[in-house]
């Protein structure tokens, strides 16, 4: 069956959604790894107009990029005509990855050394909107805090380079890249493992190292800590989170690429008010 289009899909265009679908549809057989499949809903937003001019730019070369696929247009006519890109996957290809975890100045409960440390419940605990773009997108809740500031700090606002790797000891194999929530598992990793700035009532606690992106629990205690200045995911969210990365990069090498249970670089993670 030919593929037709009847009117404008993107920016600035009619975006009728017999159309957009169609166009979606297209575009997909063209996303190359680690860029995951655009939804074929026939909604012209943010994520598609993306996709068009990335399409422009990668495969049709295009300098100046207009993100809007016009009836009989160049764009279109490289869409239903060029075929899929048979590049070898490569996050080159890929805006890199940013995960900002944007807290507002606000402060958890549960927290020692923190106001309201006595109030132990999940609903206060994620005082940080989490936001993910570039190759991969969402929004999640977070929070950049430890369970005790009079200890341990809280990563300072700024920008570390972000990795994929693992948390807690043991020896990546393909069959760990799945989600889990105790024990072993895929995570992001701050700066390397490296040492990275924070905040503390801790006067002399100035930096922190082995930072990881990873869930927190339901429940917790005093004495059983849930983290010890890691970033962390509301226990909700943290599935959703941790597969946008998990199926972006399905292959144990990306994971393992720094060695050990240290992967490639992927982008950067930011903290911020």
């Amino acid at each position: 069956m030919t593929a037709a289009l009847t009117s404008s899909v993107g920016r600035r265009g009619v975006n009728s959604p017999a159309d957009a679908r169609t166009v979606q549809a297209l575009l997909n057989q063209h996303r190359a790894r680690p860029m995951l499949p655009l939804a074929v809903d026939g909604k012209v937003g943010e994520k598609t107009i993306a996709a068009i001019e990335e399409f422009q730019k990668r495969v049709a070369g295009m300098s100046s990029p207009d993100g809007r696929v016009d009836p009989n247009g160049a764009t279109w006519k490289v869409l239903v005509g060029g075929r899929p890109s048979t590049a070898a996957p490569t996050t080159r290809i890929v805006t890199p990855i940013s995960v900002v975890f944007k807290h507002g100045f606000k402060k958890p409960t549960g927290v020692r050394g923190l106001p309201g440390a006595e109030v132990k419940t999940t609903a206060t605990r994620y005082e940080s909107t989490v936001t993910v773009s570039g190759g991969v997108a969402g929004s999640f809740k977070g929070s950049i805090y430890p369970d005790d500031m009079t200890v341990k700090g809280r990563l300072k606002d700024g920008s570390h380079d972000l990795y994929l790797g693992f948390h807690k000891p043991g020896v990546p194999k393909a069959e760990d890249l799945v989600v889990r929530t105790n024990g072993f598992r895929a995570v992001l990793v701050v700066n390397a493992n490296r040492s990275v700035p924070v905040s503390s009532n801790l006067s002399s606690k100035q930096t922190s190292d082995g930072i990881h992106i990873h869930n927190g629990y339901n429940t917790w205690t005093p004495d059983v800590a849930m983290s010890e200045g890691c970033l962390i995911l509301a226990p909700s969210d943290w599935p959703g989170f941790i597969k946008l990365f998990l199926d972006a990069f399905p292959d144990i090498a990306d994971w393992t690429a720094g060695g050990g249970r240290l992967g490639k670089r992927i982008g950067s993670v930011s903290v911020t008010p």
